[in-house]
């Protein structure tokens, strides 16, 4: 199957804050400069779920965009019960408090006796954490609290230019699996680097299957825009819904990946994420197209938690 696009194969750039380049994005007239439109269209849906309230009061690492999508009153009606998220990436640690009880037992591509629980780097922790992190013990707050957690893990760990996978074979196996198990949505914040024509093929095909087997495919776009134009290669993909990264004023983050591929963003900018540097603690940092892609499963999945019946074109 074609890619929409015949950009030239790129990894994913880094979500952490401190990974990403900070030099400035020279101003362009491009009409996907702004990502304003996909991205009310997300937050007015999910405010229709909701009566109108007052602001909560910012906390120093409280996410803006729960306020934002009125979360809290969103949480009246739906947490995404029902809903499960296939995060494919480095793996997700559940023993972190705000992840206690939210991840099942998924796969490991790099231990076949692994249950996907093992996360040397953070990375897909994180995600997990921006989905279904129930805020537990000072950790992340989720989106969508009642979601579960697939975990799948293809990589050990994310370098500086994007998350080294060395093959797409493990990519491949991946969605096979997650096109093959109960999960509504898949997250996919991982990138591959100039694979063989005919494995690449096979992605391709596997997220085109797993789209026409009725899973919501999310994929973060890439890092890189301050670079050159060079979209991530699975976002690329018929299947797949390209998600950009927005700052809170809904302007397209100076790193984000843009272009016709892109079918929502979501937030990119000061989200809440396990730092390092500060002992694990919480901090608000810049998240890239990797949150985006969490938040918009996550949004998804508050949708379709509130909606059983619908279709995935319908969420």
């Amino acid at each position: 199957m074609k890619s929409k696009d015949p950009s030239t194969i790129n990894p994913l750039g880094p979500y952490h804050g401190d990974r990403i380049s900070t030099s400035s994005l020279a101003r362009d007239d491009s009409p996907w400069r702004s990502m304003r439109l996909p991205f009310l269209l997300v937050t007015g849906f999910l405010l229709s779920l909701t009566t109108v309230a007052p602001a909560t009061a910012e906390e120093p690492t409280r996410a803006w965009y729960l306020d934002e999508y009125r979360a809290a009153d969103i949480w009246n009606h739906t947490q995404g019960e029902g809903i499960t998220v296939a995060v494919i990436d480095t793996g997700v640690d559940s023993s972190v408090p705000e992840l206690k009880d939210q991840v099942l037992e998924g796969s490991d591509f790099l231990d076949p006796a692994g249950v996907g629980h093992i996360d040397r780097d953070g990375h897909g922790t994180a995600m997990a954490s921006l989905i279904s992190g129930t805020g537990a013990g000072q950790g992340v707050q989720g989106l969508a609290p009642e979601t579960k957690i697939l975990p799948i893990r293809v990589s050990h760990k994310v370098s500086e230019l994007g998350v080294e996978l060395g093959t797409g074979e493990p990519i491949l196996d991946a969605i096979e699996v997650a096109a093959d198990s109960d999960a509504q949505i898949l997250s996919i914040a991982v990138g591959t680097r100039g694979e063989d024509p005919r494995l690449q093929e096979r992605i391709d095909e596997a997220i085109a299957e797993a789209a026409r087997r009725g899973k919501l495919v999310f994929v973060a776009a890439g890092n890189e825009a301050h670079e050159g134009y060079r979209a991530a290669t699975l976002a690329l993909q018929d299947g797949a819904v390209g998600v950009g990264a927005v700052d809170r004023h809904g302007e397209r983050a100076y790193y984000s990946q843009h272009g016709p591929f892109i079918g929502l963003a979501a937030p990119g900018q000061e989200i809440p994420l396990r730092c390092s540097h500060a002992g694990g603690a919480v901090c608000l940092r810049e998240g890239g197209t990797s949150a985006a892609s969490a938040l918009a499963s996550a949004s998804a999945a508050l949708i379709w938690s509130a909606n059983p019946d619908w279709t995935k074109n319908q969420v």
